[in-house]
């Protein structure tokens, strides 16, 4: 079993600790990531050289290429994670209720839908505005307008399918 002695790794972090730094902080910017990434080096060689067969016929090349290794790993984690939240906060602005750009689709969404509306005969404009405007009962709509409940039932479900189909074939247009 191939050991490493205290004072081979004493003279190692002697003479390369403050260039394995500079180095890490030349790729990174960050002082405490490049002291971590230049630790983590050391303490990589250690378990390396602890085990049975192994020796590093290079320490100095061994030890950059670490250091390297490690600040090259966490820049790409760190990059990932700052995509994955640019993509969080991008897709909750779209789902914002209060963004611009979701006020100016919602906006657009209730004027076709006026417009929509428009197209359907005087009957079943009127059910729906009392159903979905003021948000009455079958109950109320079919006393106010002197028809059976059933008949709203019926009314409101051709307006919804008129509605449907009309609003798809605008959407299908835009989307082309």
């Amino acid at each position: 079993m191939n050991m490493v002695h205290a004072e081979e790794i004493e003279v190692l972090m002697t003479q390369l600790e403050r260039g394995l730094v500079a180095y890490g902080f030349s790729l990174c910017s960050d002082l405490e990531q490049a002291r971590d990434a230049a630790q983590c080096a050391f303490i990589k060689y250690v378990q390396f050289c602890s085990q049975a067969d192994k020796k590093v016929e290079n320490p100095k090349a061994w030890l950059f290429r670490v250091v390297y290794n490690s600040i090259m790993d966490d820049l790409r984690k760190n990059k990932l994670k700052q995509k994955y939240a640019d993509e969080v906060i991008a897709s909750q602005s779209l789902h914002d209720p209060h963004s611009p750009s979701r006020e100016l689709e919602m906006k657009t969404m209730k004027e076709n839908l006026k417009e929509e509306v428009k197209k359907l005969n005087e009957l079943e404009q009127r059910v729906f505005q009392l159903r979905v405007y003021r948000e009455y009962s079958y109950q109320v709509i079919a006393e106010e307008m002197d028809i059976k409940v059933s008949h709203v039932g019926v009314i409101l479900h051709r307006s919804l399918r008129k509605l449907s189909g009309q609003l798809k074939s605008e959407m299908s247009e835009v989307l082309r």
